[in-house]
């Protein structure tokens, strides 16, 4: 009968019908505490929702400590969309929101930075021992030519090599 959108005197015609005798006033008073009963429902229903969803978010983070910051990113234009749709949402909220997810995004950005310069820095050392291998077999290979021709380059690359060794043992 609510649904149907009647007015009081017609839902009080339509109880009478039916043998159900009421004033106006109980009736009306019955009517708004249904509607306060429904909009308390839709309202837990909706923080039901919004829980299982913080819920559902929270249980990923768990799996994934370190999300992409794709994911990241999807997560919060998923809620800033979700918000933007709820046509009752206060416009500074809004905003609230907006700045939360642009701060969200620097966060997840500058741990990319970082996770980069740090693979970075890794490979830039690891060209850096490639070349002082190369630059040490480079003067092994022209030293052996040149002992062969003379013995006593022999022990002068020894004291060298020896120097070099105790120079990279200090180092460590």
């Amino acid at each position: 009968m609510a649904a149907e959108m009647k007015t009081i005197d017609q839902m009080v015609a339509w109880l009478q019908e039916r043998g159900v005798t009421t004033a106006r006033s109980n009736l009306s008073h019955f009517l708004k505490r249904q509607r306060e009963e429904a909009g308390r429902k839709a309202l837990r229903e909706q923080l039901t929702a919004k829980a299982n969803k913080l819920n559902e978010v929270e249980e990923w983070l768990a799996k994934n400590p370190k999300p992409e910051p794709g994911m990241v990113m999807d997560i919060f234009k998923m809620q800033v969309l979700e918000l933007a749709a709820d046509a009752g949402m206060d416009p500074q909220r809004l905003k609230l929101a907006d700045k939360l997810a642009r701060t969200a995004m620097g966060f997840v950005n500058d741990q990319g930075r970082e996770t980069y310069r740090t693979r970075r820095l890794a490979m830039e050392e690891a060209k850096h021992l490639e070349r002082v291998k190369r630059g040490r077999t480079r003067i092994a290979t022209v030293g052996l030519g040149q002992v062969k021709k003379a013995p006593t380059m022999a022990e002068l690359f020894r004291r060298v090599f020896a120097t070099l060794n105790k120079s990279q043992e200090a180092d460590r």
